[in-house]
Parts: C-alpha cells; structure tokens; sequence
C-alpha cells in the first residue's frame, strides 16, 4: 500500500524525466509543429483568463517549500519555479527545479544541472492524463478536466473565486482560477500535501530574464523556428 501511493508523491518533473526518455527512444511522436508564445498569443489563443501575473504558493502538511509561477501572453510564456522537500515513511525527497514555457513547447531544468530537455506539449499532456501524477500548478484547466476532475462547488483563495474540482482517483481537490490552479489538496493515506497561493501580482509586465534559464545551460530537442499548421 505504501509504495503505491508513493509512486503518487512523483513530481511532474519525474514524470518529464520519464517521458524524454521515452522519446529519446523514438518509440512515439509525430513532430509537432513548434509556435513560439508570441504566435499564439496573437492568434487570440489563450491558455489563461489573465493574461499576465507572478503568483507565490506555499506548500504545507507533508511537503514545505514554495513554487513561484510567473507568465506573460495569456500563459503561453511562463516560468515555473520549484523549491521544496516532501518527508513520508522516514525519507526526504528534495526537489528544486525551473519550468518554462515557450508557446506549445515547455523546458525542464533541475537546478544545478548543465542540461535542460525541452518536449512538446500535446505528448507530456497525454502522458500526465495516462499516469498517477497529480495535477500541478503549471498544468492548468485543460489537464485538470482531462484527468476525469469534477467540479464539486465554489471558493475564494486570496479574494479570487474559484471553482473547485476533484479528482477521486488521486484523491485530490483543486481550486482554479481562470484556468490557473491556485492551491491543491492531495491525501496521502492519512497525511495530506497542500501547495496554496499565498500572493497574487496580476497584469503586471516582466523582464526576459523572469523566462530564462542560467547561463550556459544547454536546451536539447528545441525547434530553432516556428512553423504554421
């Protein structure tokens, strides 16, 4: 019982770090054709109801840390920025890692590292639905219904109301926010992991630097131009 839910504790990340494995093989994927954020975002494509914000998040129960996600173009440009240690049966997994978001592409880097690997979205979104990973903030509306939540009422979080979904199987509650996820409830036999917004900057600008990885790191599996369908 133990081990299988905590196969449920898996990160996203992991899950990425599974997947490009996966697609290193070549054993799936027709090439998706890469648009940049600023392409879609002045086609009218939006993947949030607010088109720019930084918004700081606490973990609490058997996890503690923060994340911090910040975006721009209605989301299709966005960082995500993780910090955290979860402690369950007497191990700790420490986790601090960036993710960011180039229009349908997204870039996985664990701090510390030389490399980061960049995949496409459609394929990690297939994967995440498949899997037992629980939805995380950067994930959104489109993953959180995908994964079969229902919605089961209304809430505030910092002012903001939300509407509030549940996903049985991995006995998880999420309160979302214009297409933003911002707190999430997971059960874990008889302990819970709470990520909740604590503060909200919204429609604000950004510098390039809020989406960008260290210096000298190096981006594998990046198209290095747009294309149309």
């Amino acid at each position: 019982m133990a081990q299988q839910y905590q196969k449920r504790l898996l990160t996203t990340f992991q899950a990425i770090i599974f997947l490009i494995l996966v697609l290193l093989t070549g054993s799936f994927l027709k090439a998706q054709v890469y648009k940049p954020y600023w392409q879609l975002a002045g086609e009218g494509q939006k993947r949030y109801g607010v088109e720019s914000a930084k918004i700081h998040y606490q973990y609490s129960g058997r996890s503690s840390g923060t994340e911090v996600l910040t975006f721009d173009n209605w989301g299709w440009r966005a960082s995500r920025l993780v910090d955290k240690s979860t402690t369950m049966w007497g191990n700790t997994t420490k986790i601090r890692s960036t993710e960011l978001q180039d229009g349908n592409y997204s870039i996985s880097h664990m701090t510390g590292s030389s490399r980061a690997r960049a995949f496409q979205d459609s394929q990690i979104q297939k994967s995440l639905i498949g899997s037992s990973m629980a939805v995380e903030v950067l994930h959104g509306l489109e993953v959180v219904k995908a994964k079969g939540a229902k919605k089961i009422g209304t809430d505030d979080v910092l002012g903001r109301k939300c509407d509030v979904y549940e996903i049985k199987n991995f006995s998880q509650k999420l309160w979302v926010w214009e297409g933003i996820v911002l707190r999430t409830e997971q059960k874990v036999l008889e302990d819970e992991i709470i990520l909740s917004a604590v503060k909200i900057e919204a429609d604000v600008e950004f510098g390039e630097q809020n989406f960008a990885l260290p210096d000298g790191v190096e981006i594998s599996g990046m198209p290095t131009s747009a294309g149309n369908d």
